[in-house]
């Protein structure tokens, strides 16, 4: 015969990725500095990185203004569309209060007060 044992229930306190939004067990995150990411975000911006880096970007990705100059970039990282791109300032300026979702709980979107 099998007892078992009447007791309370364990809560476990779910963390939210930035990237896709989904509540997730804190085993199942990586936190690095002010960005949480869950195990399958990670595995997809490792993706979008190496694309990214493989990709030949000399213009905004949103309004095609030229980023490069005498070998100096003025644009900005970003996820737009489930990929990476480069946005110029007023651009990345334009999109990031549209993303709170990325950015709400990020020291940037503390200074922003998003």
């Amino acid at each position: 015969m099998i007892h078992l044992l009447a007791g309370p229930a364990i809560h476990v306190a779910k963390v939210r990725c930035q990237e896709c939004s989904k509540q997730k067990l804190p085993g199942e995150v990586i936190i690095a500095g002010d960005t949480t990411r869950c195990f399958d975000c990670m595995v997809l911006h490792r993706t979008r990185l190496a694309d990214f880096l493989a990709a030949d970007y000399v213009n905004c990705t949103v309004c095609g203004v030229k980023l490069f100059t005498s070998s100096n970039l003025k644009g900005y990282m970003t996820i737009i569309d489930g990929a990476y791109g480069l946005l110029c300032r007023s651009c990345r300026d334009w999109y990031r209060p549209q993303r709170r979702d990325l950015y709400g709980e990020t020291s940037i979107g503390r200074h922003l007060k998003m």
